[in-house]
């Protein structure tokens, strides 16, 4: 599956990750993006995985995941899009503008 970047390790960000390492995936292939240091520093001891500022885990991604508030998505799409890799596989479980 190769290089995969978690934007967002709340409550289900981290179950993603969760389900990402139980089932096999490398944690040295997952790359986690989390403002707070100290949640951070227990992702990184508890999973093993990398913690990277945005750009920096959205560059070697091949698949992106999107898990942040959704007032959030526009801003981090607009700060992470140039960093992408034309081939990655971006997936969010929440809209990025609602139209009703």
């Amino acid at each position: 599956m190769g290089v995969i970047a978690l934007f967002g390790a709340g409550e289900m960000g981290e179950a993603l990750l969760a389900g990402l390492v139980r089932s096999g995936h490398e944690s040295a292939g997952i790359l986690v993006v989390e403002p707070r240091a100290e949640h951070a520093q227990r992702l990184r001891e508890e999973y093993g995985i990398t913690t990277a500022p945005a750009r920096k885990a959205a560059e070697p991604a091949e698949t992106v995941l999107i898990v942040v508030r959704p007032q959030d998505v526009p801003g981090l799409l607009a700060a992470i899009a140039p960093h992408l890799r034309p081939d990655c596989l971006l997936v969010s479980g929440r809209p990025a503008s609602r139209r009703d």
